[in-house]
């Protein structure tokens, strides 16, 4: 018997296609993810390549905080193939407070090739900022902040990583033309009772759609 596809995020808080909003609005796609694991997955990186500043957002399984990241430039990214205990950036100061050798799977899309395997640090500076740092192949860093409870909002996505970007539903993105539309096309057709042009979906029918065979003209004032 074939065992069922292992679901990579499992335990996480979000997963690949969800929309975490933060509060003032900024939004981050999660379109791809490092799924960083030793049996089980561990951690987290999700990449959302269509936020601004390239923004990433750290999880670790069976844990409900966030870490809200964007990346370190480069000239700051340590030199050597061991994590440091302390990385100093321009006034902060990361004390190393994990250090994990996990395996590496990147899913989804916009994910940077770090190799297979990586070296896992996180740090905490005295702030309360964070920073991620993964040394393998390459070394890539990010930094910021946990995303309290109240400041977030995650929009579910559909499983197979193809959901709406922008977490609009689908009555958002219907034009607020729709009603000066029909009031034409009941003009075209005399008022013909036979023609149902009604934008629907199976989850969200159109209010007022089983209404017409009461009349087109009564489904048009009822909007």
């Amino acid at each position: 018997m074939t065992k069922p596809a292992r679901d990579p995020f499992d335990g996480f808080a979000c997963r690949l296609g969800d929309v975490i909003v933060r509060a003032g609005g900024e939004e981050a796609w999660l379109a791809g993810a490092l799924v960083l694991a030793e049996d089980a997955p561990v951690a987290a990186i999700f990449i959302a390549p269509e936020a601004r500043r390239d923004r990433v957002v750290y999880a670790r399984v069976r844990d409900a905080a966030l870490v809200w990241l964007t990346p370190v430039s480069e000239e700051v990214i340590i030199t050597g193939t061991e994590p440091p205990s302390v990385i100093e950036i321009d006034t902060a100061r990361f004390e190393r407070q994990r250090r994990l050798p996990l395996r590496v799977e990147r899913v989804g899309s916009g994910t940077p090739d770090v190799g297979e395997r990586v070296i896992l640090a996180e740090y905490t500076a005295s702030g309360g900022e964070r920073l991620i740092l993964l040394v393998g192949a390459v070394r890539r860093a990010w930094r910021g902040s946990v995303l309290e409870q109240g400041d977030v909002r995650s929009l579910p996505g559909r499983r197979d990583g193809r959901q709406r970007r922008r977490g609009r539903s689908i009555r958002e993105k219907i034009p607020v033309r729709i009603p000066a539309m029909l009031a034409d096309i009941v003009r075209a057709t005399n008022g013909r009772r036979d023609i149902v042009p009604i934008p629907t979906s199976r989850n969200h029918p159109s209010p007022g759609a089983s209404l017409w065979k009461s009349g087109v003209s009564q489904r048009v004032a009822s909007w």
